[in-house]
């Protein structure tokens, strides 16, 4: 993950402060940048990950609820989002970012309260 602070290091100063306000979660890294990475990347190709500012706001749905569906375009560099349905102005979008919810709160730092999704377990008080 060294590549990620060369990458970093290559950004405009504007470009950096974007990155840092980004949310990190802290149980996939000691290192801010690298919680941030490993939190908000997207797959691009060959095993490979980016970093898309404004696509990094987006919150998680499951499918059948998220918003749209993504790819990224190796040609241009782009992710591509494709509405599910109608968005209409003002309403938020979402994307899934795993197809298996249980994995949320271990990459993300939470649990999805969708209708489809189990319910976390929770330890019984004593």
């Amino acid at each position: 993950f060294m590549e990620v602070f060369v990458e970093l290091e290559k950004l405009r100063s504007e470009q950096r402060r974007e990155y840092k306000t980004l949310y990190g979660h802290m149980a996939l890294s000691n290192s801010p940048e690298l919680a941030i990475f490993k939190t908000n990347r997207f797959e691009t190709c060959g095993g490979k990950g980016g970093i898309f500012i404004k696509s990094s706001r987006f919150n998680h749905a499951c499918h059948p609820y998220a918003a749209c569906s993504y790819r990224y375009d190796e040609s241009t560099d782009t992710l591509i989002f494709t509405a599910c349905n109608p968005i209409k102005a003002g309403e938020e979008i979402t994307i899934s970012y795993t197809t298996n919810p249980t994995q949320l709160m271990d990459n993300y730092g939470f649990y999805c309260d969708c209708p489809g999704c189990p319910k976390p377990k929770v330890a019984a008080k004593q």
